[in-house]
């Protein structure tokens, strides 16, 4: 065998060959299934995703193209750095299972395979990767932690004890798994559904490296402390997980998982992501490659392709958020006016199961992978967008899908100048809508919640009084958030004044006094007052009073008004609260053209800067 590579290849190959299906039959079929997942395409894991694979067996995780893991990829030799990537409880359940196995797998069981392994000990590695692991001696310092698998800890060990042990590993299963007396068994690969075919497959090929790296480590003349079985099924594992992220799946592996996709698909469903631009290209929605399309000229929103649709964005590159809707049928209504644009229009899918992807580099979010119903056919999809001319609000969209005949495409509403321009229209005018001017809320500290109240004929003290405070009494802003801090279960509430010249300002972070009616009618009692009070749960209210009389206390856009008072009917003329979009900020122009007084970033900043607050009863 000495200076005879193929000779040793071939005994080799020969030996594991029949030892390989002895080892297969301890395998457990739900690791190994887990393991053998490990080589699906981006397609197929998305085809998972959709509905295949039980829940409690799929691989955590983002899924990896198939590639080959490299030792710059992994900061050492490529099979540890295989192995590293795998779960701990993945590899222990797996060593759990081969551990006595491979225990009896000992010298003997090769030579009955016809392996004269002190011969190849001798004359094998030399031969096979054109050096052994150094032998010399050396002193090695180990560190370990806890988070770390048993089969990875004796492999690190192993490869720090006798350098090029894994490099040796990786060099004898690469030559040996396209080896006439390998490929077939590792090829012959049989299932009824997605887990079996997935089982078979990932355990073929641990138990081909697991018979391999069980002869090839001898060679290593390790003590009997460092060769032992946990070490043979962590190189093992690295060298199988290794492997199985560059080879194909098992013939028929895709047509089981969108088999038991269609099985356990559910409608409706909801999600939302965000997809990344470039070049203005826009997003997709596609069951296969890119559309080709790029003509938006019809509805100046929608292009219809071969394999999708494709949505032209206002923005050009960065990345926009999508809302996704999967129904059984047809929306009840059309909402037109939350969105600049709605367009109808159908599409023909060639298998189903698409995805929501960006023209940008890098993965397209997870959440909007394989989401539409997994078969072909004809289907419905409605586009929502608003803030595509960019100076309204954040560019978002919507889409609903459902299963449908084909039919005409439907322009709902198109209102945006993008839209115009694309359409070959004339651009409509800017309108600069009055709540524009309160958008810098967004950006502050009160966006989430906040209370904002302007009273009129009232002085900072009484103002301090009627909310229930003691204007003798100021606290720093720093003492009550401390106080908070240490008691996250005890409700704090406060507000800061200001003097703003005929009119006093009240903020409330994160608080809500100011949305009592009753307040807000007492700070009236000799002038106006009113209050915009929002959450992080969107529930808002806006209230207005007058010489001690409550005129109105609502939510914007979802309770009405019939109030006829010339000044509540003033404050609120041609304010869209049924469009929730800028909803605080419409509130705020209603106090501001009630009271007579503006609540400006500067009137913020100064309040803030007197790090004064009045502690309020609850």
């Amino acid at each position: 065998m000495e200076g005879n590579p193929d000779a040793a290849v071939d005994e080799l190959a020969a030996a594991v060959a029949l030892v390989m299906p002895g080892l297969v039959g301890v395998i457990p079929p739900r690791p190994a299934a887990a393991l053998g997942r490990l080589g699906r395409s981006v397609e197929v894991s998305s085809l998972a995703a959709a509905g295949a694979g039980r829940p409690e067996e799929r691989v955590t995780g983002p899924q990896l193209k198939p590639h080959r893991l490299t030792a710059d990829q992994g900061g050492g030799p490529a099979v540890l750095a295989a192995l590293a990537s795998l779960e701990v409880m993945l590899a222990e359940r797996l060593l759990g299972a081969l551990e006595v196995a491979v225990e009896a797998l000992d010298v003997a069981a090769f030579e009955v395979a016809g392996l004269d392994v002190a011969a190849f000990n001798v004359a094998g590695p030399t031969a096979l990767a054109g050096q052994a692991p150094r032998t010399h001696g050396t002193v090695v310092a180990f560190v370990s932690s806890s988070d770390e698998s048993e089969a990875r800890r004796a492999a690190t060990f192993v490869e720090k004890l006798r350098p090029g042990t894994a490099a040796l590993v990786e060099t004898v299963t690469r030559m040996l798994v396209a080896h006439e007396s390998i490929a077939p068994l590792l090829a012959t690969v049989s299932g009824e559904d997605e887990r079996s075919l997935a089982s078979a497959h990932g355990a073929g090929y641990l138990a081909f490296a697991v018979a391999t790296v069980s002869a090839v480590i001898k060679s290593a003349d390790l003590p009997a402390y460092a060769g032992g079985p946990s070490a043979v099924i962590g190189l093992a594992l690295g060298a199988s997980a290794m492997l199985l992220r560059e080879v194909e799946m098992p013939p028929g592996y895709t047509e089981a998982v969108l088999a038991e996709a269609r099985a356990r698909f559910l409608l409706p469903r909801h999600t939302h992501g965000s997809v990344s631009l470039a070049e203005g290209r826009g997003f997709a929605l596609t069951d296969g490659a890119w559309p080709e399309t790029s003509d938006f000229s019809g509805n100046g929103l929608v292009a219809v392709g071969s394999s999708g649709v494709v949505i032209q964005t206002g923005a050009a590159a960065g990345a926009v958020r999508v809302d996704l809707a999967i129904r059984e049928g047809a929306p009840e209504e059309v909402d037109t006016k939350t969105w600049d644009e709605v367009v109808e229009v159908s599409w023909n899918a060639a298998r189903g199961l698409a995805s929501v992807v960006g023209s940008g580099e890098g993965e397209s979010d997870a959440r909007l992978k394989a989401q539409t119903p997994p078969w072909p056919g004809h289907y419905r999809l409605r586009v929502h967008v608003s803030g595509r001319d960019g100076d309204r609000d954040e560019e978002r969209y919507k889409l609903v899908v459902w299963r449908a005949p084909a039919a005409p495409e439907i322009v709902h509403r198109a209102v945006d100048r993008l839209g115009h321009r694309l359409r070959g229209e004339p651009e409509p005018s800017t309108v600069v809508r009055p709540e524009a001017a309160y958008r810098w809320i967004s950006g502050s500290f009160l966006r989430e919640a906040a209370t904002v109240t302007i009273a009129t004929g009232v002085t900072p003290e009484e103002l301090i009084r009627i909310f229930g405070g003691d204007p003798d009494r100021p606290e720093p802003t720093a003492s009550i958030s401390h106080e908070q801090h240490e008691d996250r279960n005890k409700l704090i509430a406060s507000i800061a004044v200001l003097d703003i010249g005929g009119g006093v300002l009240a903020v409330e972070d994160n608080g809500f006094q100011g949305a009592d009616s009753e307040i807000v009618r007492k700070l009236s009692r000799q002038g106006r007052a009113a209050s915009m009070y929002w959450n992080v749960n969107a529930l808002t209210c806006l209230t207005l009073a007058e010489g001690g009389r409550l005129l109105e206390s609502f939510e914007p856009g979802f309770a009405g008004y019939e109030s006829d008072h010339p000044a509540t009917v003033e404050a609120l003329r041609g304010i869209d609260f049924e469009d929730y979009r800028d909803k605080h900020e419409k509130g705020l122009v209603a106090v501001e053209r009630f009271t007579g007084h503006v609540f400006t970033e500067e009137a913020l900043e100064r309040i803030t800067s007197q790090d004064v607050v009045y502690r309020l009863p609850n």
